[in-house]
């Protein structure tokens, strides 16, 4: 059976509490909340420029997932050096805001709205080779989880607590990858050669398996 950090290193959980602690006296992240404000607002704002009708629970779950984000990057950050409240921010950051964000469709909204040269630009990406590799649900539940375990396993995590650009780095990367990750499995959005549903599932309960076995 696989260690968890904790088993790993007795030790681990008392240095993720002091770093934490340290990290916690910075302040609002004021930066995060603006981006993601803009995040909302330029969704609205496509969606109302949409003349067909853009579906209004695409917007709710949009929405939602930027709450989330907002969460995560405002209260959640501001608490008191305790490790459990981290793990929380984070599986926010890579599970709970990339659903809501997923299930907006904001690829198919862009494609609705934009013009001519940006949708083409689009497709050429969707159908790029890179992007069908990554975008795999077995290669994106690889890029989810081990993140995590890159992160709680090496001195990675002490190093971005005391350096606020590659913290947020890492806040960016959880993000990024779960979105990813659910874009694959669940994502209506086109996807580049999406792969039956028992594929599916299996990476679901294997990337489920390692999150279980990584946070303590």
């Amino acid at each position: 059976m696989t260690a968890t950090p904790a088993a790993a290193d007795p030790t681990w959980f008392a240095s993720l509490t002091v770093a934490h602690g340290g990290h916690a006296a910075e302040g609002p992240g004021w930066p995060a909340l603006a981006v993601v404000g803009l995040l909302a607002g330029g969704y609205l704002v496509a969606a109302a420029c949409d003349r067909r009708g853009w579906d209004h629970r695409r917007s709710a779950a949009w929405l939602a997932g930027c709450a989330v984000l907002a969460v995560a990057v405002g209260p959640l950050a501001q608490l008191p050096g305790d490790p459990r409240g981290h793990m929380a921010q984070h599986l926010l950051l890579g599970m709970l805001a990339p659903l809501g964000l997923v299930l907006g469709a904001p690829v198919t909204l862009l494609l609705r709205v934009a013009p001519q040269p940006v949708r083409r630009a689009v497709g050429r990406l969707l159908r790029a080779r890179p992007l069908h590799l990554i975008a795999h649900p077995v290669t994106a539940g690889l890029l989810s989880t081990g993140g995590l375990y890159l992160v709680l396993l090496t001195p990675l995590y002490a190093a971005a607590e005391r350096q606020p650009t590659l913290h947020h780095a890492l806040h960016l990367h959880y993000l990024a990858a779960g979105y990813l990750f659910t874009w694959a499995l669940v994502g209506p959005d086109p996807a580049p050669r999406r792969p039956g549903l028992a594929v599916r599932i299996g990476a679901l309960l294997g990337a489920g398996s390692r999150h279980g076995r990584a946070v303590p």
